[in-house]
């Protein structure tokens, strides 16, 4: 019997107990290979150690970190406001419906005027004569999702037909192709603060659509402030830090509770969880009892107040739905794109595959695609490989074969009788795509045959 050989492991970029001052300890639950593998993958921080195995949706960075988040929220608004129309125009892969979907089932929930197209035997991108199409039918507004960021030519003629044009992508821009939109929204762009470059183009839409739900909100494009503090019951001083649409302008520190209180002045609310501090502002002046929010949890830092403040913002009932809503099909685009699970594509994917499990036939026509791909004997397989090889690929069969919208109509249909039938033509597409594929495996190994020599060509190219 031969001798089966042991794998030995190398771990590229070593590293030992100094990398990792704060959590390489001998009583870690985390073992010190597995520390070596994550560190390797550019895991080296106690911070980013800690948003990679615990991240929630409150670690998702604010949407108004995007420059020009405001400029398009604030035009979307306006178009709900005086029944304007709007048109998404999105790719017809898995990251564009996803896309797609997130933000017409957002706007039509605010009572905006919307349509959508997703491109079909014409292929990728947008194409001036659907452009034409729909400016007859005078649309102001043009979302683009998932595209747009190299469609300098196509975008301008959108502006000449008289659309405003909000591009959301995340491919890479070129710059002697860059388009000038009403407002852009790319994490890739130049000189971009938004932090993680890596959302796919449902991740954009996500985020766009988020900062729609903000708008509707009463802190909207308003000043909130953050403060912890420590003293004798008299005298306090401490730090705080101010926030507009959850971003960050400025932190300083104070030094007694007159400086505190002529900044909380200039506050829409005041978040904190020093409670003595806050009852002696409050006892002060009772008009200040409605305007701090107290937190019961301990919290030794504004990043940790902030947090507090976020996940109170996520339990609130319209961020509680929309998230519900957007997060399993914002995962589903994200996987299907292979983008990195790192950051916020983690935090993505992780949630929305719980939505998506607790939630399987919230969408009747993905509900189907679940049940005949992931549905064991007890329970459902979903996991991000599961989809990624079972549920992407039926998906995507459609824009394949020149049919991208009946994916897109798949996903954001709520009747069952709809979703049954759509479903039913995706299945014959997929089984369609199949037979082509396996044709063109038998013509590629034919052709191999006739016009290369298999052992001696280093390139093999038939035609």
């Amino acid at each position: 019997m031969a001798h089966q050989s042991v794998k030995e492991w190398k771990i590229l970029n070593e590293c030992t107990k100094k990398d990792f001052p704060e959590i390489y300890q001998p009583d870690n639950f985390l073992h010190p290979k597995l520390l070596k593998v994550l560190y390797s993958r550019g895991i080296d921080t106690p911070k980013k150690l800690s948003l990679f195995l615990n991240g929630g949706l409150e670690d998702l960075a604010s949407p108004f970190l995007f420059e020009q988040m405001q400029t398009a929220v604030d035009r979307i608004r306006r178009a709900i406001d005086n029944e304007e129309f709007i048109l998404v125009y999105g790719d017809r892969d898995v990251d564009g419906i996803t896309a797609v979907n997130i933000v017409v089932d957002t706007i039509r929930k605010l009572g905006g005027l919307v349509v959508w197209y997703v491109p079909s035997s014409e292929g990728y991108g947008i194409h001036k004569d659907i452009l034409s199409q729909y400016a007859s039918n005078d649309i102001k507004v043009l979302i683009t999702v998932d595209c747009g960021i190299c469609a300098k030519e196509e975008i301008e003629y959108a502006k000449s037909l008289g659309m405003d044009v909000i591009l959301t992508d995340h491919h890479e821009p070129v710059e002697d192709a860059f388009p000038k939109p009403f407002a852009c929204l790319d994490p890739k762009v130049k000189d971009s603060r938004y932090p993680f470059k890596d959302l796919a183009g449902c991740g954009v839409a996500l985020k766009l659509s988020w900062a729609l739900i903000m708008s509707y909100e009463k802190q909207y494009a308003k000043q909130n402030l953050l403060f912890i503090a420590s003293g004798d019951g008299q005298d306090f001083s401490g730090k705080l830090l101010w926030l507009y649409n959850d971003v960050e302008i400025s932190r300083k520190d104070f030094q007694d509770l007159a400086d505190l209180k002529a900044e909380i002045k200039n506050a829409y609310r005041v978040y904190t969880s020093s409670k003595e501090c806050a009852q002696a502002l409050i006892s002060r002046d009772v008009l200040l009892k409605d305007k701090i929010i107290i937190f019961d949890e301990e919290a030794d830092t504004l990043e940790k107040i902030l947090s507090l403040k976020l996940k109170r913002d996520f339990a609130a009932q319209p961020y509680y739905d929309f998230f519900n809503e957007n997060l399993d099909i914002c995962a589903l685009g994200t996987i299907a794109d292979s983008m990195p699970l790192l950051d916020e594509n983690r935090i993505i994917v992780k949630e929305g595959l719980k939505v998506l499990a607790k939630f399987p036939n919230a969408r009747p026509g993905l509900g189907l695609l679940i049940e005949d791909t992931l549905k064991t004997k007890t329970s459902y397989n979903i996991t991000a490989k599961s989809i990624s090889w079972l549920v992407t690929p039926v998906l995507n069969s459609a824009g394949r074969m020149g049919r991208g919208s009946l994916s897109a109509q798949l996903l954001m249909a709520r009747d069952k009788f709809q979703a049954q039938t759509l479903y039913t033509d995706i299945i014959k597409l997929n089984a369609e795509r199949k037979w082509l594929q396996l044709e063109n495996i038998w013509q590629f190994k034919s052709l191999l045959k006739q016009q290369c020599d298999i052992e001696k060509d280093k390139v093999l190219i038939v035609q």
